[in-house]
């Protein structure tokens, strides 16, 4: 949704609000009014095998490379990523493969570079490079699925991970792997720093969150400073 704010600028800049007036609050239906999708533009996903049902599409991202701008990698439930180049008006995507054994709910491109990172229902994070769709490193410190990923600002090493144990991790690609203790997985990156339960109402592992915040419709957005 990192879109949002640019689309609400936009009309800020068109004058579609009155400089002296009280703007409304947020509404993604008339934030989204003025944009459009075309037919061509439509990149329909599709089932393993013919009778199945189609994984429904998770997340998405846009290539940050140079020249690259036109790829765009789709996650679904079924761990899968897909690239689809948004060019092509048929047959647009160009490459598959399982990411995950469980949902993809994130995904993030490193500035620059051919390689994606994902986030995963199966409480894990990779580092893949789209070339070969391999995984370069694999990141584990959550206790419940990964929800949201996202690299920092004009770096390509350190990422920010949330999930529903609460947890905000942040990792940096340069650190060493584990090969003992908690993170007893051979090869697995354990997070450089830890925001634990920046939100009261997150469930925490093992545990279901109360019945009176099932309901609830609201969003709630906490700002951090973390020092690496």
């Amino acid at each position: 949704m990192v879109c949002v704010p640019a689309l609400c600028r936009r009309r800020e800049t068109r004058g579609c609000w009155d400089d002296e007036a009280v703007k409304p609050r947020l509404c993604l239906y008339s934030v989204f009014s003025d944009v459009t999708c075309y037919k061509a533009d439509e990149h329909a996903m599709t089932a393993a095998e013919e009778g199945e049902q189609v994984p429904l599409p998770f997340s998405c991202a846009f290539s940050r490379q140079s020249g690259a701008s036109h790829v765009v990698a789709v996650a679904n439930e079924d761990g899968k990523v897909h690239l689809i180049d948004t060019l092509k008006m048929k047959d647009g995507c160009v490459k598959t493969w399982q990411a995950h054994v469980n949902a993809v709910f994130d995904i993030g491109w490193v500035e620059g570079e051919n390689k994606l990172a994902t986030a995963s229902g199966d409480q894990t994070a990779q580092l893949w490079d789209v070339e070969t769709a391999k995984c370069i490193s694999v990141f584990k410190g959550h206790s419940c699925s990964l929800r949201s990923l996202s690299f920092k600002h004009n770096d390509t090493n350190v990422f920010a991970t949330g999930a529903r144990d609460g947890h905000v991790m942040l990792w940096d690609c340069r650190s060493r792997p584990m090969k003992s203790g908690d993170y007893s997985e051979s090869g697995c990156y354990k997070p450089v720093n830890i925001l634990h339960g920046v939100h009261s109402t997150a469930s925490a592992a093992g545990t279901r969150r109360p019945s009176r915040y099932t309901a609830s419709s609201s969003w709630c957005i906490q700002l951090y400073n973390t020092v690496l």
